[in-house]
């Protein structure tokens, strides 16, 4: 049977390997510099793939932005496949795309790194996930 990251190891792991892409992965087109220290706080949502920091703090990502904070959502992955009927660079475009479209409309910045989804390209980069995925559940 395999067992499965909690949602609160997968949460941390994503957050470990976003600050770890961060130094690491080439920037997308949409990057943008970091804001000046003006007093505000600085916000950053990581999600594995374009659309997933998106979904799961939008909301929240909207309403700090509109209280005038600094909010960046982050992809770690181009989301270069998961389409029904297309993959490779023009989903990963597609993507990169869209998650700007969001950005603006909620008031933000984003970024997404152009890693590929697949998981062997992520352990070459982070040969450390596994370890992280394995000792995290013991």
């Amino acid at each position: 049977m395999t067992a499965y990251p909690t949602i609160a190891t997968r949460t941390l792991l994503l957050f470990v390997i976003g600050l770890t892409a961060h130094t690491l992965a080439p920037r997308s087109a949409h990057a943008q510099q970091p804001p000046a220290n003006d007093g505000k706080l600085r916000i950053i949502c990581f999600g594995a793939h374009p659309d997933d920091a998106e979904y799961k703090s939008g909301g929240a990502a909207a309403m700090w932005a509109k209280q005038a904070h600094h909010v960046k959502l982050v992809s770690v992955t181009n989301g270069d496949i998961g389409h029904w009927q297309m993959a490779g660079g023009a989903l990963a475009k597609r993507r990169t795309a869209e998650s700007a479209k969001v950005a603006e409309r909620l008031g933000v910045t984003c970024e997404v790194f152009d890693i590929q989804s697949d998981a062997n390209e992520i352990k070459k980069l982070f040969p450390f996930f596994e370890l992280c995925v394995t000792s995290a559940d013991a």
